[in-house]
């Protein structure tokens, strides 16, 4: 971290809680404890922004973040009430008119390979085609590409695999039920095709996020 003075110090900024609960659950053996376990956090935490208004340099933004976490069963009607507690907080709030629940099928980590095997696999030699980011990216994180608006990556999008191909039948039914338990719950969402995690690796079956629109807010 690089202060306005010219300092610069070597410090881990946390831009989530999710490390620091998983640490808890297991350094107090919660596991022992009966399942599930349900913790929370609230504290400040940091994300670094590649833009603000008119300056084109890096911005260190803090903010206070509020994390929840059910751990120790994998049941989608958990899922549900999760995402239903982040709905209500931000009806409370009066933010429900100006967000949209954003889901994402991302399968198991077992599931996500051959995927990716394959996925990489299509666009070996049509890097040419691609955008220089994507072509970069194809290399170090290849999950770049789809989020990719140029419109010849958005071509070449369009007949690659698909990660919902991929998915087992279990997976499948979790999906279901989840879609039951949101319905019953009265919970708006939508499934977002092309939505992954920053880390694959410890996210599944189900990533999410709450967008606000800026536009609607004014």
């Amino acid at each position: 971290v690089q202060y306005p003075t010219g300092q610069q110090n070597d410090l881990l900024l946390r831009k989530n809680f999710l490390l620091s609960i998983l640490r808890t659950y297991v350094t107090h053996k919660m596991f022992e404890e009966p399942q599930p376990v349900e913790l929370y956090s609230l504290d400040m935490c940091f994300r670094s922004i590649e833009k603000w208004g008119d300056s084109d340099q890096p911005v260190l933004q803090q903010f206070l973040g509020l994390d929840l976490q059910v751990l120790g069963e994998n049941d989608p009607v958990l899922d549900a009430q999760v995402i239903k507690l982040w709905h209500t907080i931000c009806t409370d709030i009066g933010l429900d008119q100006f967000i949209s629940i954003r889901l994402a099928k991302i399968g198991t980590v077992a599931s996500r390979e051959q995927f990716l095997i394959d996925f990489a696999h299509y666009y070996s030699g049509k890097e040419r085609s691609l955008c220089p980011n994507c072509a970069k990216a194809l290399a170090t994180g290849p999950l770049q590409l789809l989020t990719c608006v140029e419109e010849d990556c958005q071509i070449l999008l369009k007949l690659a695999p698909k990660l919902e191909s991929y998915l087992d039948a279990e997976t499948k039914v979790f999906y279901q039920n989840l879609e039951e338990y949101l319905h019953i719950l009265k919970v708006p969402f939508v499934w977002q095709e092309y939505l992954y995690p920053e880390d694959m690796n410890i996210y599944e079956p189900l990533y999410g996020e709450i967008f606000l629109d800026d536009k609607k807010l004014g």
